[in-house]
């Protein structure tokens, strides 16, 4: 029988402002009964517009632990609140008193009604900005302090299994991730080399497109449609993208963890080529290219960016393709991303201090 349990650790200091205190939640479900030497860890790891609370993870969650022998975990790491919908929105008011008729328009300027009770009514697109309230204690960094996060979920998990003397297969660790969350796989598995035994990548990029450019989210409400837009805090503090950029992460250990990407040729986020190039870089990987031709409407519905793909049927799918490895995780190492200094220690959860950050952050 599959249970599900959900706990707080101390998470690892913020690297931004060296603050502490910081908890991270982490759930995970097993099969108590049944754990062996055989089980396996997975990591599932959402992007934007998930989370560990949505149904598709819930339900794979308690249907992989149950079905592939298997201890599923997730965390909400770092920020990933903000990468959802906006609790609170401010819209461009302009474009609905526009259409009003003039004595609608005249008593909301007089106050007699609120332009509230005229949206109701109104049918068409209507630009708005999400509220996000970030700040450097707590925002959508996009990079090393989730990556950092999804590590510490999975040795506090191991901590947890070992404690309880059940036993796992240690030498067994699955990343399965969607779009950011995917980049988040890789790039755990930079910072503490070979990590991961298997990561399973839909549409990763290689580089966070939204540094760069403003996200949009849309969505309907009665006749409304809102063209939200998410300008994140992150935008206007990193100096230097290209430290972000998985191509530039140089450590002297190879990378030998089992890669299999799907990611699609009509992808507006993710240029196929240079994704391509950086998948065939690593000694044990395997890219499938999704175009028009062959979306199977089973495992993957389109060949733009996420593949609207359906995460439990291409999880059935890459899982008979993992390979039996043996894979040693470095906890301990130095890497370097131009300038900057990253070492990790094994301190019963791994510690990363990292040097010349102020060099790529504005922080006030």
């Amino acid at each position: 029988m599959v249970t599900s349990h959900s706990f707080d650790v101390p998470a690892h200091q913020n690297i931004y402002n060296h603050s502490l205190g910081r908890k991270l939640k982490i759930t995970f479900s097993l099969d108590e009964n049944n754990m062996n030497d055989e089980t396996g860890l997975l990591l599932l790891v959402p992007g934007f517009g998930a989370s560990i609370n949505s149904n598709v993870y819930k339900k794979m969650r308690d249907s992989f632990a149950d079905e592939y022998n298997l201890v599923v975990i997730q965390c909400d790491y770092f920020g990933s609140e903000f990468m959802q919908d906006a609790d609170k929105i401010t819209i461009n008011q302009d474009v609905i008193l526009r259409s009003l008729t003039d004595t609608q328009k005249n008593e909301v300027l007089r106050g007699e009604s609120s332009l509230e009770s005229f949206i109701q009514y109104y049918k068409g697109t209507v630009p708005g900005v999400a509220v996000l309230n970030e700040n450097i204690d707590n925002f959508n960094d996009m990079g090393f302090l989730q990556a950092i996060d999804l590590i510490t979920a999975v040795e506090s998990v191991k901590i947890i299994l070992k404690d309880n003397n059940y036993l796992f297969n240690q030498n067994r660790l699955i990343g399965y991730g969607h779009s950011h969350g995917a980049y988040l796989l890789h790039l755990s598995n930079m910072l503490m080399p070979n990590l991961f035994s298997y990561i399973i990548d839909n549409s990763s990029w290689i580089k966070p497109e939204y540094i760069k450019q403003v996200r949009y989210l849309i969505f309907k409400r009665n006749n409304i449609t809102f063209n939200l837009s998410f300008n994140y805090l992150l935008r206007n503090i990193l100096m230097d993208a290209e430290i972000l950029d998985l191509r530039n992460i140089k450590h002297d250990t190879k990378i030998h963890t089992q890669i299999l990407c799907f990611q699609g040729t009509n992808d507006t986020l993710v240029d196929f080529s240079e994704k391509e190039a950086f998948i065939n870089s690593f000694i044990n990987s395997e890219i499938i290219k999704i175009t028009e031709e062959n979306i199977d409407n089973i495992i993957v519905n389109s060949s733009a960016h996420g593949l609207n793909a359906d995460f439990i049927q291409m999880f059935k799918f890459a899982i008979k393709k993992e390979k039996e490895l043996m894979i040693n995780s470095i906890f301990e190492c130095e890497i370097k991303i131009k300038d900057l200094q990253i070492k990790s220690y094994n301190k019963s959860l791994p510690i990363f201090v990292f040097s010349h950050v102020e060099n790529y952050y504005y922080i006030k």
